[in-house]
């Protein structure tokens, strides 16, 4: 007699093989992922916060997953699951849906959240960090279940959507769920080693696979963070000799000493960063801040060495600056609000706010602020002031990994100008002055 039931659970399996095959086309999914603008810094992308999660929630729910979206006090973290059976192995996939802001606008040849192909690469907001990537993980799981859906393997997607703010609330979240964070592989790209340490806080064995190259900081950060250990990096072959040996030459004070700041009432950059000898660039770098707005209980990592501090303080303005006069722009036929962005150098989240905009939708005849109303703060002068045109200069300290170019993009100035006001600094070193002349 035939084996019925055997029959009808092949046939359920080839089922849900090709239901996998044709469930996504990697590239025009990324393309689908990437409109949504999931800026975590701006609260004028909340619908694009949304939207990335609920693509994600669509996208892994049809490959088989259950999804929980788990609340923090800012944006969830997506917990995709399958497998349940506790003798499996389990893997846990590490990502974040959120982006950095797309300023400055002018440098995109598209809009950066229309994703473009151009050549063999796809252009767009994200792309490289960290959509594409995590794609890539997600299209591979699809392939390796559509050989094999009864794979005895439990894999966890673990999307967080705050990697671009420092992820303030992604540890004390490791810690409410660590029993289902346990693991025998985590496997992350482009993450900071101090979350990597979170996810291996609550392994009791477990390898790390990463995709990005190894920095001596990040690799002693994350063991430091697992005290209990041994912990195992998988590293490759080629670099696993010269990992073993920079480890063992690093001294304690070559370690960066990490801290956790609350913002407080009255609290600006600037003081924050004056307090921990840090420059505001440096603080808003660590923190991927693109901006210089605070919110009272917004916690900042802040870096430092043990036992080295600066003597003065990393920049200092010379002179007060005034804020730029006011500027307006009234809508004609055709216009959209990022070309109006573009075409001003402002950027597109910064038009919603000044104008109270709670989308992208235009009146042709409607008058934009194009500077922020009532803007009219001065910089105070932290010195004595010279005399003549150096009234308005700034005077900044080179840190390790500068170049004027990485100078230029972060106090948002042209890179000619910077190399006009400093002809003799084409090549630069650490500690070294360099002169801007802000707005």
């Amino acid at each position: 007699m035939p084996d019925i039931g055997h029959r009808d659970e092949r046939r359920g399996a080839i089922q849900g093989e090709l239901e996998v095959r044709r469930m996504f086309d990697p590239v025009e999914k990324l393309k689908e992922y990437v409109r949504h603008g999931s800026v975590s810094a701006d609260p004028a992308f909340r619908a694009g916060m949304a939207g990335a999660q609920q693509f994600l929630t669509t996208l892994l729910t049809g490959m088989g997953f259950k999804v929980e979206l788990v609340p923090t006090a800012l944006h969830p973290v997506l917990l995709a699951k399958r497998g349940d059976n506790p003798a499996w192995p389990h893997v846990i996939i590490y990502g974040h849906y959120d982006v950095q802001p797309p300023d400055p606008l002018e440098l995109w040849q598209s809009p950066p959240f229309e994703p473009e192909i151009r050549g063999e690469r796809i252009y767009g907001r994200g792309t490289a960090d960290n959509k594409g990537p995590l794609l890539v993980h997600i299209t591979a799981v699809a392939r390796l279940l559509e050989k094999n859906p009864a794979l005895p393997l439990r894999i966890t997607f673990v999307v967080e959507g705050e990697e671009e703010i420092g992820s303030p609330f992604f540890g004390p979240l490791t810690e409410r769920h660590r029993d289902l964070l346990a693991a025998d592989l985590v496997l992350a790209h482009a993450a900071r080693a101090r979350k990597v340490g979170d996810l291996l806080r609550h392994q009791r064995r477990a390898h790390v696979a990463g995709a990005d190259g190894i920095h001596p900081d990040e690799v002693a950060l994350a063991a430091d963070l697992d005290a209990d250990g041994p912990q195992h990096l998988l590293v490759p072959t080629e670099k696993a000799e010269l990992l073993s040996a920079n480890l063992a030459l690093m001294k304690p004070q070559e370690l960066v000493d990490w801290q956790s700041y609350t913002v407080r009432s009255g609290d600006s950059l600037h003081g924050i960063a004056n307090r921990h000898h840090l420059s505001v660039s440096m603080l808003k770098d660590v923190n991927r801040l693109s901006g210089n707005n605070l919110r009272i209980g917004q916690v900042l990592t802040i870096p430092g060495k043990p036992g080295v501090q600066p003597s003065e303080p990393l920049y200092q303005q010379r002179s007060v600056a005034q804020a730029p006069a006011a500027r307006t722009y009234q809508v004609k036929n055709g216009d959209n609000l990022w070309q109006i962005a573009r075409a001003n150098q402002v950027a597109v989240h910064d038009l919603q706010r000044w104008n109270k905009l709670q989308g992208n939708q235009l009146k042709v005849g409607q008058v934009l602020n194009l500077t922020e109303p009532g803007a009219g703060a001065t910089q105070v002068a932290s010195a004595k002031p010279a005399s003549g045109a150096r009234d308005k200069a700034t005077y900044y300290r080179v840190q390790q990994g500068d170049s004027l170019y990485v100078i230029a993009k972060r106090f948002k100035i042209d890179l000619k100008r910077l190399q006009a006001w400093n002809p003799r600094s084409s090549t630069l070193r650490p500690g070294q002055t360099v002169t801007l002349f802000l707005p």
